[in-house]
């Protein structure tokens, strides 16, 4: 392989890379850099094993075709800060150099044989969905999912039909698009990743049984899929009737939970009551602070962990319905793009 590549464009797509720094397999660490010349094209694989990700870059000259794995820190070190055209080639004993001017690096590298392959996706089905659509609704409900739980089946976001899920087992927040999708479930692990595959132009998105993938004009993205039946979510999400409603911006509850935090047990627990036209939200007997909001009709006490309810709020982008059917039932939030947010109340 030689190439000459720009080396700013090298440098972005290996920005978000998945080589492990301490990986447990040394193969981990590197890259897989194929290099074509029709089109003049430098394809980037990196992988974790259970993910792949592939970034494709256009180079300015490909004098000879081939493929290498390059150790991903040395070669994001080789090339930082520089500008304009670097040169990456296989030197004897299938050693990389990276070369600009008088500048010279020999990259730890390893046969391309050598790296993993995620293998056949088997049989796939092409989803029926925008993809910007699907990117923008798992960023509004990713907050909800568990981030550490033994029941492993819910830590990451659910697909299925249009519904995009996500709980912790307290908490639970789903939207619904024009989509259609098998039941599925992504790791937390791979979001990023996949949101940013889903925003490329051209993305198209396939599921099978074990895996998702996303393929763009500017690469792919692969992901090993959670095993387990995910909850019932559908049993939560339905909307109480004839319930006590507040009407809320969240930039105005925003700023009293933040003052609240450094008041609250080790719990987390605060008491909203309410009257027309206010919120108020009480850590404890001593402290007490306010937010705006129209209430319709007398308002339940009820008790809330304060953290979940300040991600609540961060994830809204709009003013939001807050209905309470009372303070042991499931409060139930509505964005103004409808998606559904349910938090479980606490006892005080």
């Amino acid at each position: 392989m030689n190439i000459t590549v720009n080396a700013q464009g090298l440098a972005a797509a290996l920005r978000n890379n998945l080589a492990e720094r301490r990986s447990t397999l040394n193969i981990f660490e590197h890259v897989l850099l194929t290099a074509t010349a029709n089109p003049p094209q430098l394809s980037i694989v990196s992988s974790d094993g259970a993910r792949e990700l592939e970034v494709i870059i256009d180079v300015e000259r490909v004098d000879e075709e081939g493929a290498i794995t390059c150790h991903a820190g040395k070669l994001k070190a080789a090339i930082m800060g520089l500008a304009g055209p670097v040169v990456i080639k296989l030197a004897d004993r299938e050693k990389a150099t990276v070369s600009q001017q008088r500048r010279r690096f020999v990259v730890p590298s390893l046969s391309a044989r050598d790296y993993p392959n995620c293998g056949a996706m088997g049989k796939t089905t092409v989803v029926k969905a925008d993809p910007k659509a699907l990117a923008e609704a798992i960023e509004r409900v990713q907050y909800a999912s568990a981030k550490m739980d033994v029941r492993v089946y819910i830590t990451g976001v659910h697909f299925n039909e249009g519904d995009v899920v996500a709980t912790d087992g307290h908490r639970l927040a789903c939207a619904t698009i024009k989509a259609d999708m098998p039941a599925v479930t992504v790791p937390n692990d791979s979001i990023k990743y996949l949101v940013a595959a889903l925003k490329e132009e051209g993305a198209v998105v396939s599921c099978s049984e074990s895996a998702i993938e996303v393929t763009s004009n500017a690469g792919r993205f692969r992901s090993a899929l959670l095993e387990g039946r995910y909850p019932d979510y559908r049993r939560l999400t339905n909307v109480p009737q004839g319930a006590a409603e507040a009407s809320i911006a969240p930039e105005h509850i925003a700023p009293a939970l933040q003052r609240l935090k450094s008041f609250v047990s080790q719990f987390g627990a605060i008491k909203v009551t309410a009257t027309a036209d206010t919120l108020f939200i009480a850590p404890n007997d001593e402290i007490t602070d306010e937010t705006a909001a129209t209430i319709n009709k007398e308002w339940p006490e009820v008790g809330l962990n304060i953290a979940y309810l300040a991600d609540l709020c961060a994830a809204m982008s709009g003013p939001f319905t807050w209905i309470n059917s009372g303070g042991l039932n499931q409060q139930v939030f509505i964005s103004s793009d409808d998606v559904v947010h349910i938090i479980q109340p606490m006892r005080l």
